[in-house]
């Protein structure tokens, strides 16, 4: 089992808290951290499009990734929501085993 950085954008900070919440909630993700706002820039149905959004980094394992975006594409407001990954290679081993432990609850 690894153990992965998902990085998530939304489209406001209330949207950010309430996913997030629910997924450390339900143990899917250990901990989630809700950046500040940022610009989006990017096409979408062939438009430039420009605006302000929140990002969110949430730690969990390759165990629980499907359930990651099965509830995050539930709740989100986004037609494609960005949902990408990263595996941990390495650090507190104390904080990775707590990763693991909180999402296998």
């Amino acid at each position: 089992m690894n153990v992965l950085t998902a990085y998530v954008t939304f489209a406001n900070s209330e949207e950010a808290h309430v996913i997030c919440k629910s997924l450390v909630e339900k143990h899917i993700a250990a901990c989630a951290n809700i950046l500040s706002p940022h610009t989006a820039i990017y096409h979408w149905d062939g438009k430039l499009n420009e605006h302000s959004e929140v990002a969110a980094l949430l730690k969990t394992t390759s165990d629980r990734i499907d359930d990651l975006v099965k509830e995050i594409k539930a709740m989100h407001s986004y037609d494609e929501p960005c949902i990408v990954t990263w595996n941990i290679e390495g650090g507190s081993w104390d904080f990775i085993n707590w990763v693991v432990a909180q999402t296998n609850r």
